[in-house]
């Protein structure tokens, strides 16, 4: 270790600024710019522990790792190419150009729509990376809707509940996965609703994956499944999509070649 010491603080690592007397920052400490760095440091580790998903995870499935290059076509059960490899490639660019735009400056929801493997948890995986490698990290925190449900119910049992859904209202960023996966209760579809509403009232960044038909050009996702109308609406929002649209990813999935 040097035994430089810091021509600011002389060694200390915090500060006081120059302010008169009974000035709101009068008499508080604050951290010298030589322990900035260190500071952010620990920061970005805490938002990784608490944006609930692995780093193997994240470095996985980055945008550099995203290839539509190799999109694979859907094909009908009675063999018919419903979407050619084309025009699947087409349209995960378009995404991975979407993803990246709303990681770069998160603003608006982003709804990704895909059948199952076409490439969204992927990019939203993507999106948790980029909030993290921010010159300045972005707190975030993803959860597959299936998961955060149950973990909500679970939170009664210690009265955990209202600090949790807190969290999930307030997080700067928040990433919902796999919307549509879950066997909605009454319960489960209102807490859902409380959710998404917040987000949508204070126009929260929020990104949301799905298989659900939330567009006439989605044929190829399964049908809604009785989706709350109130939440449906939250979804379609062009005032808050990012790009003011929904994205759409026509491609068939990469597990099955």
């Amino acid at each position: 270790m040097s035994d430089e010491r810091c021509r600011i603080c002389g060694g200390a690592g915090r500060i006081r600024r120059r302010v008169p007397v009974g000035h709101v920052d009068f008499g508080r400490d604050f951290p010298c710019l030589c322990r900035r760095s260190e500071l952010e440091q620990k920061y970005a580790k805490r938002l990784r522990e608490e944006a609930g998903v692995s780093l193997l995870t994240v470095e996985r499935s980055t945008f550099g790792l995203f290839d539509p290059g190799k999109a694979r076509p859907i094909i009908g059960q009675d063999g018919r190419v419903l979407v050619s490899q084309a025009e699947a490639q087409e349209s995960l660019d378009h995404a991975k150009r979407r993803a990246m735009e709303f990681a770069a400056y998160p603003d608006g929801w982003l709804v990704m729509i895909g059948g199952p493997g076409a490439g969204k948890s992927h990019l939203a995986f993507a999106v948790v990376g980029a909030c993290f490698e921010n010159p300045e990290p972005i707190p975030v925190h993803w959860s597959s809707v299936p998961q955060m449900l149950d973990t909500l119910r679970g939170s009664y049992e210690d009265s955990a509940y209202d600090k949790m859904m807190e969290a999930l209202q307030r997080v700067r960023v928040l990433v919902l996965d796999d919307m549509g996966t879950e066997n909605l209760t009454p319960w489960a579809e209102e807490k859902l609703f409380m959710l998404l509403n917040h987000r949508w009232g204070e126009r929260l960044p929020t990104v949301i994956t799905t298989n659900m038909a939330l567009h006439k050009g989605a044929r190829f996702c399964r049908k809604e499944y009785g989706l709350d109308g109130r939440i449906h609406d939250r979804l379609t929002d062009q005032g808050l999509l990012a790009g003011k649209s929904l994205v759409l990813l026509k491609a068939g999935s990469y597990r099955t070649g």
